[in-house]
């Protein structure tokens, strides 16, 4: 083997460890910087994370809404700050224990995220703002009088935020109490709307990304009483919780003038959120006029009784006449 082979061998021996540096380089730097994406708590924040509240300690803390009241600060990447989203609430601005925003505590944390649910540990696309420990109700996703913890604490619930769009599922059906109806009926229309993510929901407030539509098809003649308004409160759905929108509707002449009616009813959401399971639905319902020259039954009894009357009275004439002819 000349020189020339030897320093080639050598050069890609040397080519394949530099190689394979530069990726484990790569994975641990892309590590440290998913790791450094949760907030941390810290006597000051680097310069690419921002103080959001500050707190009494790194485990077992109370906070206070002013970020330089306490020693510690909650510091949090810069990309999270911002005011479009309550996360926290604190039950005073000082010496606080913290809870979930929608509880009545009045201090209020807000950030810049697309959604926060509580969880046992955060998802890797997501941010942990907040460990905590205290009262936790699973099924309203709700927690109060709790204490905080570094985002690092195994046994504690997180805090999770994240800039991703939510996917929610729904399942969605709409259904009426009967199939046919006669002019003057009430058609009873029962929309029910389960929400099958886990965090929690509004509907029919025009505030909101998510919005209930209802259509009909044709038109009924008084359709605008049976919509919510933009006056009407919106509803708050928990998550796994079922909601029934009942709308009762009198039904008059003019809407006999088409004897079929569809009903289509959907929630509709911003572009950048996903509904992926029934989040439409559609039902059917007839209705027709009374014919009201058709007599009762009771009035069918009184005219065979009065036939009858009159032929038994022809026929006893009738063998008179005979018995006397």
């Amino acid at each position: 083997m000349n020189f020339k082979n030897i320093f080639y061998f050598r050069s890609l021996v040397y080519y394949k460890k530099f190689y394979k540096i530069l990726i484990l380089l790569v994975f641990l730097n892309f590590s440290l910087n998913a790791f450094a994406e949760n907030c941390q708590i810290r006597e000051s924040c680097s310069s690419d994370f921002i103080p959001i509240f500050s707190v009494s300690g790194q485990s077992n803390a109370h906070a206070s809404i002013n970020p330089n009241y306490y020693t510690y600060k909650v510091c949090c990447p810069n990309r999270i700050s911002g005011n479009n989203l309550g996360v926290l609430s604190l039950s005073n601005q000082n010496n606080a224990h913290i809870g979930s925003f929608n509880i009545i505590y009045p201090n209020k944390i807000y950030v810049n995220s697309s959604y926060v649910i509580i969880r046992d540990s955060c998802l890797a696309d997501e941010i942990c703002l907040v460990s905590f420990k205290g009262f936790y109700n699973q099924q309203l996703g709700l927690f109060w009088n709790a204490h905080i913890y570094d985002c690092s604490c195994n046994n504690c619930k997180k805090v999770c935020l994240s800039n991703a769009p939510f996917l929610d599922v729904w399942d969605v059906e709409i259904n009426t109490d009967k199939k046919l109806y006669y002019v003057g009926d009430t058609v009873r229309i029962t929309i029910s709307v389960t929400n099958k993510s886990n965090i929690r929901q509004s509907l029919l407030n025009p505030d909101n990304t998510l919005e209930l539509h209802i259509s009909f098809n044709p038109q009924l003649s008084r359709l605008a009483a049976l919509y919510p308004s933009p006056n009407n409160p919106s509803y708050e759905i928990q998550p796994f919780e079922r909601l029934n929108y009942i709308i009762n509707y009198d039904l008059v002449e003019q809407d006999a003038r088409n004897p079929l009616y569809k009903i289509d009813v959907n929630i509709d959401a911003a572009p950048n959120e996903t509904y992926l399971e029934n989040n439409q639905d559609s039902t059917t319902f007839y209705v027709i006029q009374r014919i009201s020259s058709i007599p009762d039954i009771n009035e069918w009894l009184v005219l065979l009784l009065g036939l009858l009357v009159v032929y038994i009275i022809s026929r006893e004439k009738k063998k008179r006449q005979e018995k006397y002819s």
